[in-house]
């Protein structure tokens, strides 16, 4: 079975078989690391995440503009406008080439 297994992303190990031992395994997995990195807060980051929480809240208000107080044509403007600024999160992180 292909799917028998895990992969840890911070130390490439594999553990796999029957789920009894995961939490051991995982535990030997884990240790070889030893603590993780904590996120480095920068002003991309913050940046970043501002940007995502502003463009999912202008979707989400667009959304209810237009299903719940019936305010079609501002539900779809603003709507509109938070997908193009969660769309702006896209070159933002990964850069232009």
């Amino acid at each position: 079975d292909t799917n028998s297994g895990v992969e840890c992303v911070q130390t490439g190990c594999h553990y796999g078989g029957d789920w009894s031992n995961r939490t051991a395994d995982y535990g030997a997995c884990m240790e070889k690391d030893g603590k993780q990195e904590p996120i480095k807060l920068s002003g991309k980051t913050i940046g970043a995440t501002l940007l995502g929480i502003v463009g999912a809240l202008l979707l989400g208000v667009g959304m209810c503009l237009t299903m719940v107080w019936s305010h079609i044509i501002a539900g779809i403007v603003i709507g509109i406008a938070g997908i193009v600024v969660l769309l702006c999160l896209i070159p933002f992180i990964k850069g232009l080439k």
